[in-house]
Formats: structure tokens, sequence, C-alpha cells
């Protein structure tokens, strides 16, 4: 887990804060907050400097319906989905490691190896499925959906093909 979701809907609140508590505790603000519409945010994790993710054992929310003065709230807001996710690289953001750029579009993977030595890609059983000793051009890798390793160079990555 690396991502909190949630899903917040207002009729008035111009402010929504969220914290996860374990060991600490930081407010981070949700924002756009747009009213009288579902609002979706994911939030990073490392976002809430002082928090343990392993010992959270609640989640502070606060509202407010007016930033300018300091009278009390009277927000109102309705949230749902709340959750941790593993947040991973998909679709085609790019990747960098020493010697290479790669990223994943449908069930290839593209990678443009310049200055890389060599390029091997394992499935999860640890059988190869591609090996490249002499990577020093694009390379355009097809494979089925699932979870390989790649190693480039001798450092290995997580690849999700999706």
């Amino acid at each position: 887990m690396n991502t909190l979701h949630i899903d917040v809907w207002t009729p008035n609140a111009v402010k929504f804060e969220i914290s996860p508590i374990g060991g600490g505790e930081t407010l981070v603000a949700c924002a756009p907050l747009n009213q009288e519409q579902w609002n979706s945010f994911d939030i990073p994790l490392s976002s809430f400097t002082g928090v343990n993710p392993a010992a959270i054992y609640q989640m502070k929310l606060v509202a407010d319906d007016d930033e300018v003065n300091d009278n009390p709230s009277k927000a109102i807001v309705y949230v749902d989905n709340i959750y941790f996710y593993q947040n991973t690289t998909t679709g085609v953001a790019e990747q960098g490691v020493a010697g290479a750029n790669w990223y994943v579009d449908a069930e290839t993977i593209y990678i443009q190896a310049a200055g890389a030595k060599s390029v091997k890609i394992y499935d999860m059983l640890g059988k190869s499925v591609y090996t490249n000793l002499s990577a020093d051009n694009a390379i355009a890798v097809k494979l089925s959906k699932g979870i390989y390793l790649m190693d480039i160079d001798g450092e290995a990555l997580k690849v999700f093909v999706k």
C-alpha cells in the first residue's frame, strides 16, 4: 500500500483535510473540492509525514464551510470508498534506469537501451523469456499479461503487463 483513496461529496464545504492516525498525524488538504458533486482523491502515503502506515488505527477528517472566519463549521460532508492501495505505474509512463528507458503499452515492453550492456526478462517462475546481451538499440518485447522481472545491467525491476 502506498496510496490512500477517498471520495467526498459536499453541498457547502470549502475545505476538506484528511489524516490517517498511527504514530502521528499530518492533515493533508484534498483540493480542489467542488461542491455538489463527487470528488475523488488519491493521496500518496508519503504525504502524511510522521504517520507509520503499519500503525494506522484511525482516520481524522476535517471540513470547513468558511475559510475566512474561525466560526464553528457547519460543513456537511459525505465520504465513501476510503481504502488503501498499491499505486503502480501502468500505461505509457516512461521509466528509467542506468543506461535505459522503458515503458509498457498494451502487451509490449518497449526498451530504449542505449548504453545498457544487457537486458533480461524473467517470468515470476524465474524462467527467462527474453535475453539481449548487446542491448544498444530500441527493443520491443511482446509478452502475455502478467508480472515480470526485468534485469538491465544487473538492476532488477518489477514490470506489470496489463
